[in-house]
C-alpha cells in the first residue's frame, strides 16, 4: 500500500524537477518502503550509477501520511536532484536551493531532522544457554540459536572459565 503511494509522490516531484531542469536527465529512482527504519524518515543512496530512495513504514503508519508525503518525499528526492545537478549530496546551500526553488518548500521544511513520532523496533526473542563447564549463562539471538540447534552446537572458548566447550540450551527464553 505505502509503496505505491510513495512511488506516485516521487513521480510527481520528479516531474517538477525535470520541468525545472529540462536539459538534464534526472532518472527515476528505485523506491523502497522499509519496516526496519524506525527513527529515520527516509534516505537517498547512490550506488553503481543508480539512486534508491528508502522511506520508513513505521513513521508513515504512526504519523500524518499527507505531511510525510509533502515533507519527506521531496526532501529525499532533493538529495538526488542535488547530486545530479551539483554533484553534492548533503544538507548545504545547493540542497536548500533545490528544496526552496525547485520544490517550493520553506526553510523549515528543508531541515535535516524531523519531528515525527517514532516507535522503537521490537527486539527479538533471546534464548538462554549455559556453559557445560561452569554453568554460567549467556543470551543468544534467533540466528545463533538456530545454528546452535541445527548444526549440533558450536565450540567456543568461554571467557569466564577459560575452557573450550559447548553451549547447552536451557529451554528458557525471554523478550527484552
Amino acid at each position: 500500500m505505502f509503496n505505491e503511494i510513495v512511488k506516485a509522490e516521487v513521480a510527481k516531484y520528479l516531474e517538477v524537477a525535470r520541468d525545472f531542469y529540462p536539459d538534464r536527465i534526472i532518472p527515476m529512482p528505485t523506491v523502497k518502503v522499509s519496516s526496519r527504519m524506525t527513527r529515520c524518515g527516509g534516505t537517498c543512496r547512490y550506488k553503481g550509477g543508480r539512486y534508491t530512495l528508502t522511506f520508513s513504514k513505521s513513521i508513515m503508519e504512526n504519523n500524518n501520511l499527507q505531511n510525510f508525503l509533502e515533507r519527506t518525499v521531496p526532501h529525499e528526492l532533493a538529495h538526488q536532484v542535488q547530486h545530479v545537478i551539483y554533484g553534492d549530496m548533503d544538507h548545504g546551500r545547493t540542497f536548500n536551493y533545490v528544496m526552496r526553488t525547485v520544490f517550493d518548500k520553506s526553510q523549515t521544511e528543508s531541515t535535516r531532522c524531523h519531528n515525527y513520532k517514532t516507535v522503537a523496533r521490537k527486539r527479538g526473542l533471546k534464548y538462554i544457554y549455559a556453559c557445560k563447564c561452569c554453568g554460567s549463562t549467556l543470551q543468544m539471538g534467533a540466528t545463533r540459536h538456530k545454528n546452535q540447534q541445527s548444526y549440533g552446537g558450536t565450540t567456543y572458548r568461554h571467557s569466564e572459565c577459560g575452557t573450550a566447550g559447548k553451549l547447552e540450551f536451557t529451554g528458557k527464553t525471554f523478550q527484552p
